[in-house]
């Protein structure tokens, strides 16, 4: 809880495991969530259970039994109010809608009935403030009526006590560092590598001309290059694919300012195309640099201003382009709508770059561990190697 969060792992176990009954690995996803469930059961409640998280009681004269009989409240107690994760995350674990469109609707969000039908007021890309979709946000009510009616898979994550569906938050280092802002960057370079003469076969040139360009604007900028290397393959996989930068997510948002420079100080615009993709990239780059500067009151109208900006100017790139492969939109530039909007504290304070560091941590320690065992010792070593009792 607050700001400064330490995280207390629940669970650890190999992905081996995981049930493959044709549930996606729910059947596993939803043991861990009934226990957790008893556990904020009890916090809620602010007394010691007096059955399992199987509904058992537990056996007479127990270090459990002595507890649960007292009949002393505890003086702290908690709630959820607040579960992060990347889209297929939730969908595969929570049963949330897909992106993909819901079984031939077109609805492709879980929290509005955003469309891809492009006649509808209600289109997933329409970022003005009056959109269609603004106005059809799903409450747990209708949530559970369409499960219900449609008899939709139910995880046991709502069975935590008070847990709804607008507690399911998105992160903003998976809708953008490694959704929108990849596109972005992505769609930038590959433009720029192609002014410069690149061609598939021949790429060298264009690529090492842009790196000088980028270590030139890391010089004048004061800040340290995040990227050592530009490859055609890094931008664009082939002649058939998307271009997609495709590097970490601290890497990608520490180089957004260099692209910016760039397209500034190295590439004058000649015609409206030019002056648009210049304000798409400045719009997002002003909403990592006010994450730096972040003000209670202000920010979250700035931020939630240049994010609409943003998605309208990259909307209008892909109307405008010639190439059906360039500057395409992503279901993520709808959910980065969702997430400016509802903006009340800065997402660097919430983003999942620590659960990232974490996962690391723990892939480390299991990769030094028996793999029959891991389930209890990844869970014991933590505890030793990173002190999580607060030493």
């Amino acid at each position: 809880s607050g700001l400064v969060r330490r995280r207390y792992w629940i669970c650890g176990f190999n992905k081996k495991i995981v049930c493959r009954c044709g549930c996606s690995g729910r059947c596993t996803f939803d043991a861990v969530f009934s226990v957790i469930a008893w556990m904020f059961r009890a916090l809620a409640s602010m007394r010691f259970p007096r059955v399992n998280h199987l509904g058992l009681k537990f056996r007479k004269n127990t270090y459990r039994w002595r507890l649960a009989v007292k009949t002393k409240a505890r003086r702290v107690g908690g709630v959820c109010l607040r579960k992060s994760g990347d889209w297929s995350w939730l969908k595969s674990a929570l049963g949330l809608r897909g992106w993909r469109g819901d079984k031939g609707t077109g609805r492709m969000c879980w929290m509005c009935g955003a469309t891809f039908c492009s006649h509808s007021d209600a289109h997933c890309y329409n970022a003005r403030s009056d959109a269609g979709w603004r106005k059809t946000m799903l409450t747990m009510i209708m949530f559970w009526r369409e499960v219900s009616a449609k008899e939709q898979y139910k995880s046991t994550i709502w069975e935590l006590p008070g847990f709804c569906l607008r507690y399911v938050k998105t992160d903003f280092m998976h809708i953008v560092c490694l959704g929108i802002l990849q596109y972005l960057q992505g769609n930038v370079l590959h433009e720029l590598f192609k002014t410069m003469g690149g061609t598939f076969k021949n790429h060298e040139l264009a690529c090492n001309n842009l790196l000088n360009m980028v270590r030139v604007a890391a010089a004048n900028l004061g800040v340290e290059s995040p990227i050592s290397v530009i490859t055609i393959t890094l931008v664009r996989a082939d002649a058939s694919a998307k271009p997609k930068f495709k590097i970490k997510a601290v890497e990608g948002r520490h180089f957004l300012p260099l692209l910016h420079y760039i397209l500034t100080h190295f590439f004058p615009i000649e015609n409206e195309h030019d002056r648009l993709r210049l304000q798409c990239v400045a719009a997002l780059n002003k909403i990592y640099l006010e994450l730096q500067n972040w003000d209670v009151q202000e920010s979250p109208d700035r931020v939630r201003t240049w994010g609409r900006q943003h998605v309208m100017l990259f909307r209008q790139l892909s109307q405008q382009s010639e190439d059906e492969l360039l500057w395409n939109l992503f279901p993520k530039h709808h959910l980065f709508l969702h997430t400016t909007d509802v903006l009340k504290t800065n997402p660097a304070d919430e983003w999942v770059y620590s659960d990232e560091a974490e996962i690391f941590c723990g892939v480390k320690i299991a990769q030094q561990t028996n793999v029959n065992s891991i389930c209890t010792l990844v869970m014991e070593r933590y505890g030793v190697t990173f002190r999580v009792d607060g030493s």
